[in-house]
């Protein structure tokens, strides 16, 4: 597990990693030191799950009727196309849902989506010599 410190100015989380392991270091510390603390607090609270285990007897249905019978092709790239854009539309609607702890887990996604940009830049495309493909 990679090692996580805190700058003290900027109290970004700095992950002493490889770059080419940098993204999958940075979610894991988001999983264990923020997703899991919030899912036990709000179970300690005795909140509603997000995604409950098991059906509610008293609704009729889950299904809801789309608004919109056919996609748009701006449907598919809602938010600028990229990693920014779907971050700040998903803080959005999480502070707009009254789930501020949500939001505050958009900083560490964007550290994410900055490391797997320095993992795409750094990726050649190329082939291990020791990779087959089988037909």
């Amino acid at each position: 597990m990679s090692r996580i410190e805190m700058d003290a100015d900027e109290r970004a989380p700095i992950v002493d990693v490889a770059v080419d392991d940098r993204s999958a270091a940075i979610a894991g510390e988001l999983f264990d030191q923020l997703v899991v603390p919030l899912a036990q607090a709000r179970r300690s609270a005795s909140t509603e799950p997000d995604f409950p285990l098991s059906g509610d007897d008293e609704a009729a249905t889950y299904f809801e009727r789309p608004a919109e019978r056919c996609m748009r092709e701006s449907d598919f790239e809602p938010h600028r196309g990229d990693a920014a854009g779907l971050l700040d539309a998903l803080a959005a609607h999480w502070d707009a849902a009254g789930e501020p702890e949500l939001a505050m887990l958009i900083p560490q996604m964007r550290l994410i989506a900055t490391a797997l940009d320095a993992e795409f830049d750094q990726n050649s495309g190329d082939v291990d010599v020791l990779c087959y493909t089988l037909f």
